[in-house]
């Protein structure tokens, strides 16, 4: 039985319709973990939602089915090669991966929790509900003759159906009676490979086709009772033992929430300044701890608090250059981002999208001389003079000066250090003997960001 087509065929219609767009299913299959998964339709992304800790996680062993009952609780039928006796049931009370009841039993093919709350599941032969509240199942009856083999139970549109009775690259699509199930009536076919299915809230059937017939592997939308395929998104699950066991949270049971494990980085500083138009590197603390098919990136944004919908520039290193639309003298930010996978960078519409810190960085022109006045005339050999220097920039400023006469130097270097004056003035003084006109030059600049030398 543990044929990876049977076990395609054995997984879950779920009968009571899911909230919004969100479909649960089982895969194990690499690189994703064992476990159930959160499908969102709308948005085509998936995110774990609850890891059970039974026995056919061990065995390389996969769930027939799985459903939410309406407290909450997540009813799994065992498989044939679980640990232990094959058939009956587990319940769960997520997020506690151990099960809290094992209920003893026949091997269940499908199970559904209707509109009206009544809890259904199937053998190969018969219809039996289930209680919740004391966790026991009652056989309403029996399939007819010929319909023996049914897996697979969903309600559409108030009517309970199920698939049955291989033949080829088809199955029956059984419309079931509730009341007398011996009374049930085939009123369609679909391909063998999509047993795998749910509806949805807005009372569509959803499922994966495991490459049966003229459909290719993924997820499709199925009419009923035609049993007619319509492909949808794809969320690029890798076949593994094929996505199974669909569930969907029934009417006012709160859907599960996403198991978001990824981690990041914590920056190593809150600011970081660069002097136009130098590159800048933001330097991060540890490593980030992305899960088992994440990937990792940097993005430089405007809007803190929009970083997805403000990305100017999208990195794998925390390496950014000043290019347009960089401004000088503007708030930046980088944070690292973990999600999934989309066209080579990461998802933004991953549900366990995982932003760190920003950091701020801020681009900061070079200072320069905006004036120098010296004093009106030539300045004498032996005589001294007031220069008035006016900078742009941020002090403190630090900046040096000399006289110099037809590129030769006059005087010695003279240097300012922590000048928050601005302008500021300085005295200047010529050699004696010098004769004709001298230059008083800037050859050195600096404020409390970038040297300008």
């Amino acid at each position: 039985m543990k044929n990876q087509t049977i076990i395609l065929l054995l997984s879950l219609f779920i009968c009571a319709q899911a909230h919004a767009q969100i479909i649960y299913f089982w895969t194990d299959g690499p690189p994703y973990p064992p476990g159930f998964w959160k499908f969102d339709i709308n948005t085509c992304t998936i995110c774990a939602a609850f890891s059970p800790d039974i026995a056919f996680t061990q065995n390389n062993d996969h769930p027939f089915a799985a459903l939410i009952l309406p407290d909450g609780d997540i009813l799994t039928i065992r498989s044939f090669g679980a640990a232990g006796p094959p058939g009956g049931l587990l319940r769960f009370d997520p997020p506690n991966p151990t099960a809290t009841d094992y209920i003893p039993g026949p091997i269940f093919f499908g199970g559904c929790v209707a509109p009206n709350g009544t809890v259904y599941l199937s053998t190969g032969s018969g219809l039996y509900t289930f209680n919740p509240a004391d966790n026991t199942y009652t056989l309403i009856g029996n399939y007819p003759a010929g319909q023996q083999v049914m897996i697979n139970i969903f309600f559409y549109n108030g009517q309970l159906y199920g698939f049955c009775c291989p033949a080829g690259a088809t199955r029956t699509i059984v419309q079931i009676n509730t009341s007398n199930p011996g009374a049930s009536t085939v009123v369609g076919t679909t391909w063998i490979g999509f047993a795998s299915t749910v509806t949805a809230s807005n009372g569509t059937v959803y499922g994966y086709n495991g490459a049966v017939g003229n459909y290719p592997y993924g997820f499709y939308s199925m009419q009923v009772p035609s049993g007619v395929l319509t492909p949808i998104c794809n969320p690029g699950i890798p076949l593994g033992s094929g996505p199974t066991a669909m569930m969907a949270a029934p009417p006012g049971t709160p859907d599960l929430p996403c198991l978001c494990t990824a981690t990041n980085s914590t920056p190593a500083v809150t600011q970081v300044n660069a002097c136009v138009p130098s590159s800048v590197t933001v330097q991060f603390n540890g490593n980030p701890g992305p899960d088992f098919n994440d990937v990792v990136r940097y993005i430089l944004y405007t809007d803190p608090a929009n970083p997805m919908g403000s990305i100017l520039q999208i990195k794998t290193t925390p390496f950014f250059t000043y290019s347009a639309p960089i401004q000088p003298n503007v708030n930046y930010y980088v944070a690292q981002i973990i999600g999934n996978p989309l066209n080579g960078n990461v998802d933004p519409n991953d549900p366990c999208l995982a932003i760190s810190t920003a950091v701020t960085v801020i681009w900061r022109p070079k200072p320069t001389v905006v004036s120098l006045t010296t004093p009106s005339g030539n300045l004498c050999g032996g005589a001294c003079g007031t220069v008035e220097l006016t900078l742009s920039g941020t002090p403190p400023f630090a900046y040096s000066w000399q006289v110099q006469q037809g590129g030769n130097v006059l005087t010695p270097l003279q240097t300012v250090f922590n000048s928050y004056v601005n302008p500021a003035t300085f005295q200047a003084c010529v050699p004696p003997g010098t004769t004709g006109a001298v230059n008083v030059v800037i050859c050195g600049l600096l404020d409390a960001y970038c040297p300008n030398p």
